[in-house]
């Protein structure tokens, strides 16, 4: 397993609708089979935490070649439009119970 934790900055004013893009952008990913799982985090700050679940790393690195799937969702859902990426901590869990 190899997880991503991604930090959002979401444009302000635009909480209600980057909330139903989101929502579009996990159902997407989820389709994947390369994906274990998904969660998004409000932050404290009114952000958001992406925490993705992928089988391996490979997986991760294919998924987000450039003009890949996870680019293509993200033109679809438009959700770019209304959050700004700002960092990501990459790597493989350790001494953490399995995963369901």
């Amino acid at each position: 397993m190899y997880i991503v934790v991604s930090k959002w900055e979401v444009v302000p004013g635009h909480e209600d609708v980057i909330e139903e893009k989101g929502t579009r952008m996990v159902e997407i990913v989820t389709g994947w089979p390369e994906v274990e799982f998904f969660h998004n985090l409000r932050t404290e700050d009114g952000g958001v935490l992406a925490i993705i679940g992928y089988r391996s790393e490979g997986d991760y690195h294919r998924l987000f070649e450039p003009n890949g799937r996870f680019e293509t969702a993200a033109k679809e859902t438009g959700i770019e439009n209304d959050a700004t990426w700002k960092w990501s901590e990459r790597g493989e869990p350790m001494n953490s119970p399995a995963l369901r």
